[in-house]
């Protein structure tokens, strides 16, 4: 079940480390040719959205998981509407003619689904809100940076040979229940994985721009049974970095209308 999370979180992620091109490239307003919603009862806690050629599967998913991947945003920087959008899962089913890449089903399309089934109005405002800003601590830094050759820069078109794992590759970033580990990341990738096990927008004011391998472990939801300290001080303890709180602007997707989709 958790894999499947954390499989939902790093595409989130993905998005938004790529949202910055949609300035640059803006992608063609189209929709899906048919669509089929349909409550999810189940109770289960698995969620999955796949793109694939010409179709969208949703499992179980709320309308606020959908609304991240659409426009690009983390669920805390969604404002308003009611209750229901963060209990009300879904299953979707969408269909489009194949010529359609995945991120244009989960952006563009995805958001005309939105508009059109939910009734969906939303507005993007600046806010000055409570942020985290990403210092190197007074006690000094103990991350290293990324020997050159150390890891292996992937070709996205083959699959992993025998042996090898994710983390071998460049780039890669994976958090799960109390830990964090990346290869051969940045400052600012660190900081938007914190800003998603933390729930808050963090800064990257390190100043730092090598890239480093990074391993953390610390308390899930902050169990006061755990092993691990917190995450505030194992990433002061084992990086030599610090978490502090304080203001900042922060981009905010506001719902200005929605309602529950008929379902077919």
């Amino acid at each position: 079940m958790r894999y499947r999370i954390v499989a939902v979180i790093l595409l989130i992620l993905i998005g938004i480390l790529v949202a910055q091109s949609r300035a640059q490239s803006p992608v063609a307003r189209s929709e899906f040719e048919v669509a089929s919603i349909k409550r999810n009862v189940s109770g289960s806690t698995d969620r999955l959205i796949r793109p694939t050629s010409g179709r969208l599967s949703v499992n179980n998913m709320t309308l606020k998981d959908l609304l991240t991947f659409a426009y690009e945003v983390r669920d805390f920087q969604i404002s308003g509407g009611p209750g229901w959008i963060n209990s009300d899962h879904y299953d979707i089913e969408a269909k489009t003619d194949g010529a359609s890449a995945p991120k244009q089903m989960e952006e563009p399309m995805l958001q005309a689904l939105l508009e059109n089934r939910f009734s969906l109005k939303v507005h993007r405002e600046t806010k000055e809100l409570p942020v985290y800003e990403l210092t190197v601590a007074k006690s000094g830094l103990k991350l290293q940076p990324t020997k050159e050759g150390s890891c292996i820069t992937r070709d996205p078109n083959q699959q992993l040979a025998r042996g090898q794992k994710q983390s071998d590759f460049c780039g890669f970033l994976g958090m799960g229940r109390g830990g964090l580990d990346a290869t051969k990341g940045s400052m600012p990738d660190l900081a938007m994985a914190f800003s998603f096990i933390l729930s808050r927008t963090v800064v990257d004011k390190t100043g730092l721009t090598e890239a480093f391998d990074v391993h953390l472990k610390f308390a899930p939801d902050q169990s006061a049974d755990s092993a691990n300290p917190s995450i505030f001080t194992a990433v002061q303890e084992q990086l030599g970095l610090k978490l502090e709180s304080g203001k900042g602007p922060v981009e905010v997707l506001v719902i200005d209308q929605v309602e529950r989709p008929s379902e077919n």
